[in-house]
């Protein structure tokens, strides 16, 4: 058996020769053997392939050189020696007559090396059934229920378009390198290698081709599309260009996640994935979550279940809070949220009985078995945003491990948003590892900041990165609250930039632990030139968004 992970690999040519070919999509949770043999900023997904293959013993592979990474990869795989069938093909980057032929050649140069392996002749006839089986086992793009969705960009794991459909997402059309189907199109009734070197040019272009029209055209093909994903690996920033010409010229909304072929982060993907399909559901009027019920007593709870927090709210059915609580998340989501929940009970004076319903957000909702609803923080956010102040169009939230930004309508349907990239920098978690370095109380350095005289530049984001920085100030004699004014200042530079990304509206709401520092808040308050708004509890703004979906499930 061949392996193989690009769409331009000839695998019915290497099939004509009985040899059975497999599409490699590795599944790893580490690089230890490709770390030692490849440098780690090389594309994750080329790391992946030689990470499984040494740990599988995969012996047999043919590659195409559609990228630097894969030509690195041919390169290590063959300095390696343990390879046996290794063989790369160079991909022309055009169709032109020119490049097809230049296909062609390298077609003929790898039928010696497959005569080989196989141990038969080329066999012309089995060539052309099976390249004419491919070609007529063409169809129609799927059927597919709403929200209708292509996954374009990168190739992207299976477990990613698993997590995708189970967010809620149908993927109607996938083009990425490896999750399309083999669909190509023969310009003779006889395949020749000429006529197969231009089928397999002329497919859904990668962003490597010359010409990439193709990719939109193929969009602008499907029926009812409603949406795009649109997936990156990390370390190939060469797809950027793509996502900003898609985003440019496509009217389509889209969702940008990242992965680098591992399965970490899964929790801040399924919760972008989900939000993206609540507000594609939002957009054709269907509620996010299921139908309401009958009208009955009314006191529902939401839950809020963040990295750092787990915050509880009830409500009556005059959308009345009745109590609230704000707990450590602790070491184990369920248990946090027990006792947040717990608490709120007991300031309310009820039982646990007495609650109609109730919905659970932030990334341990899935995790809590007493909920009997889960929406995402997104979504959450946006409604309990509106609840306080119905004006605000854009929401700046900074928890304890991310930040988001939101924008919303009049109705609070989510419009677009925003997270940061799973990463720390710029969140609660920040502060606090800050705070421990300058020996301050955390709730002291929003007040200090407002004391700054000296304008300090901090430059890094990374926690690690910034904290030398801190320590180097703190050698130079630098005051306290000038280090801090300076670290408010680097939070609200890296917020802004998040905000952009939304294009944001008046009027401006902060939620989420940060926005009670009011150093951030006034950094930002300068950078955006606006007021921005922070209600009398910013941490519970998304569980009052899960309590009012708990209330619209029981009909009021």
């Amino acid at each position: 058996m061949i392996g193989y992970v690009c769409k331009y690999t000839p695998v019915e040519l290497v099939e004509s020769f009985g040899i059975p070919t497999q599409k490699l999509e590795p599944s790893v949770s580490r690089f230890d053997h490709a770390d030692r043999a490849m440098h780690p900023n090389v594309c994750s997904f080329a790391r992946a392939i030689l990470e499984e293959a040494l740990q599988k013993g995969t012996k047999d592979i043919l590659l195409v050189n559609c990228c630097d990474s894969i030509r690195r990869l041919f390169d290590v795989m063959k300095a390696h020696g343990s390879f046996g069938f290794l063989e790369i093909l160079d991909l022309p980057r055009k169709t032109t007559g020119c490049a097809v032929t230049l296909f062609e050649n390298e077609l003929r140069r790898l039928v010696p090396k497959l005569e080989e392996f196989s141990g038969k002749p080329f066999d012309s006839r089995a060539f052309e059934q099976r390249v004419e089986k491919t070609a007529v086992a063409q169809s129609d793009l799927q059927e597919a229920t709403s929200p209708r969705v292509a996954l374009v960009g990168a190739r992207a794991k299976r477990e990613v378009v698993e997590m995708l459909q189970e967010a809620g997402l149908s993927i109607c059309l996938d083009t990425t390198c490896t999750g399309n189907a083999r669909h190509f199109f023969l310009q003779e009734d006889r395949p020749s290698l000429n006529a197969y070197a231009s089928a397999l040019l002329n497919q859904v272009p990668c962003m490597r081709m010359a010409q990439t029209n193709g990719r939109l055209e193929a969009l602008e093909q499907v029926k009812g599309l409603e949406g795009i994903v649109y997936h990156t690996l990390k370390f190939c920033d060469f797809y950027g260009y793509d996502f900003s010409e898609l985003s440019w010229k496509s009217s389509l909304p889209m969702l940008k996640i990242e992965t680098d072929y591992t399965l970490s982060s899964t929790g801040q993907l399924q919760t972008r994935a989900e939000a993206f399909a609540e507000s594609l559901r939002a957009k054709k009027g269907l509620e996010p979550v299921a139908k309401p019920g009958p009208k009955t007593g009314g006191l529902v709870a939401g839950i809020d279940i963040g990295s750092t927090s787990t915050n509880v709210v009830i409500l009556d059915h005059h959308r009345r809070i009745v109590a609230f609580s704000i707990e450590k998340t602790g070491a184990k989501s369920e248990k946090g949220a027990k006792n947040a929940l717990d608490s709120a009970l007991q300031k309310a004076g009820i039982r646990r009985e007495q609650l109609e319903k109730v919905v659970a957000t932030g990334y341990g909702r899935n995790a809590i078995p007493f909920a009997d609803e889960t929406v995402t923080e997104i979504s959450c956010h946006a409604k309990g945003a509106l609840f306080f102040d119905s004006s605000v169009r854009t929401i700046i939230d900074i928890g304890g491990q991310d930040s988001k930004a939101i924008r919303v309508d009049g109705n609070g349907d989510v419009k677009d948003f925003a997270m940061n990239d799973k990463c720390a920098a710029g969140t609660g978690k920040f502060l606090e590892m800050m705070a421990h370095t300058l020996e301050l109380e955390i709730a002291r350095m929003g007040p200090l900041s407002l004391d700054a005289r000296e304008s300090i530049h901090i430059s890094s984001m990374c926690t690690v990165f910034a904290e030398s920085e801190v320590i180097s100030l703190i050698a130079q004699n630098k005051e306290p609250s000038d280090i801090v004014r300076g670290l408010c200042d680097s939070i609200a530079s890296r917020t802004v930039s998040l905000v952009k990304r939304v294009n944001p509206e008046e009027r401006f709401m902060m939620t989420g632990g940060v926005a009670k520092n009011v150093g951030v808040v006034e950094s930002l308050e300068r950078k955006l030139s606006t007021r921005i708004v922070v209600p009398f509890e910013p941490q519970v703004v998304g569980a009052v968004g899960a309590a009012l979906f708990a209330l619209e499930k029981v009909g009021w």
